[in-house]
């Protein structure tokens, strides 16, 4: 199976895409079992408090 997935450290500027797909995840119910949406101040936060070990992928 080839596999061409890219990975790497998420920035700031990722923060809006993040919260989107964070979102969803809530909106769907299939992620998370909080009850409403973040907003970009919160999310904001919850970027900060995490190491570098959070990352984004790309197909």
């Amino acid at each position: 199976m080839n596999c061409d997935w890219i990975i790497w450290e998420a920035e700031e500027k990722d923060v809006p895409r993040i919260l989107d797909i964070y979102n969803q995840g809530i909106v769907d119910r299939i992620a998370t079992l909080e009850e409403h949406p973040k907003n970009f101040e919160e999310m904001h936060q919850w970027f900060y408090q995490r190491t570098t070990r959070w990352c984004r992928a790309q197909r």
